[in-house]
């Protein structure tokens, strides 16, 4: 099934332009090979940005955590070329008695221009890709499909591109994805998210191109 679902203009605007990354260093780990993403030994975490929740503001036993974020982009967007560790990284955890959200963003400039990549979990990590360990774009169109579907354990999977980090006049959701999640075996508190997507080269035309993102974030306690 072919869609093209864009996202308002002020979505990517406003995830690219809040925070700052604190520059802090951290292990990268186990990527998984599916989508043979091999990042550098280094990555930069940021903890100063977090993604609102959807109407949060009508949960008033919300409680909301800041996520450790790192991320690596293989492949192309558009006409840039993606080949490193992202250096803006931002992510925020909320839940509540109803359910929950997780939403987490990596960035990356190039010398082409800037790219970035959005995952977003309704459910937060509740969602049962994070019990299961897999999930595709067919199988979320296949739930929305069922009788009684809400879209409280929906994963959105967006890209944003433009000539440099914060400024984005470009954004598409995935045609498709293949999401694989794991903890890293040497850092039980990390959780390991690649992810495998396609998104269509530009607005008037038929042709894709491939995106491998390699998000890593730390499990809040």
């Amino acid at each position: 099934m072919r869609y093209r679902a864009v996202l308002s203009m002020t979505a990517c605007f406003a995830v690219a332009c809040s925070g700052d990354d604190d520059g802090s260093a951290g292990p990268l780990g186990v990527v998984s090979d599916l989508f043979d993403v091999s990042p550098e030994p280094d990555v930069y975490y940021s903890e100063g940005y977090s993604v609102p929740a959807p109407g949060l503001e009508q949960y008033p036993q919300a409680t909301a955590s800041t996520l450790q974020v790192a991320g690596h982009l293989e492949g192309q967007l558009r006409d840039i070329r993606l080949s490193g560790d992202t250096t803006e990284n931002f992510g925020s955890v909320d839940s509540w008695p109803e359910g929950g959200y997780l939403g987490m963003n990596v960035a990356l400039q190039t010398p082409a221009g800037a790219a970035m990549i959005i995952l977003s979990f309704s459910g937060g990590l509740d969602h049962p890709v994070f019990l299961e360990g897999q999930w595709t774009s067919q199988r979320e169109l296949a739930a929305q499909l069922e009788p009684g579907y809400t879209g409280q354990q929906a994963i959105s999977v967006t890209s944003c591109a433009g000539p440099t980090l914060g400024e984005y006049p470009y954004e598409q959701t995935a045609i498709d994805y293949d999401m694989t999640v794991e903890t890293d075996p040497l850092d039980p508190s990390t959780v390991v998210v690649a992810v495998g997507a396609s998104f269509y080269v530009d607005e008037q035309s038929n042709v894709s191109s491939e995106v491998a993102a390699t998000v890593r974030f730390v499990r809040p306690e």
